[in-house]
């Protein structure tokens, strides 16, 4: 994504409505409850055993507040994609 885009994406997303922010939570919680620990810290670690996947994942399971943030992060996810399509949609040229 070029910075263009980007800072347009970012100001948008500080205008979004009460509704549109409602309408994006669905899609947030879906991509939250699609992530586990063992998953993250899989991807994390890019293996899937071993020490650097085990100590990714006690930090994962241990670190205060991380499911709170993992899930404020998948909402903002959900809402940057919602304004790009948004944005793809106003662009798209009727043929």
């Amino acid at each position: 994504m070029d910075i263009q885009t980007e800072n347009e994406i970012l100001r948008a997303l500080k205008k979004l409505t009460v509704e549109e922010e409602e309408f994006c939570q669905p899609g947030g919680e879906y991509l939250y409850e699609s992530l586990s620990n063992a998953y993250l810290a899989q991807k994390l670690a890019d293996a899937d055993k071993g020490d650097e996947y085990d100590a990714w994942l006690l930090a994962l399971e241990t670190t205060d507040g991380f499911d709170e943030v993992l899930y404020d992060v998948t909402q903002k996810v959900e809402q940057i994609l919602y304004l790009m399509r948004c944005r793809d949609a106003y662009y798209e040229v009727p043929a």
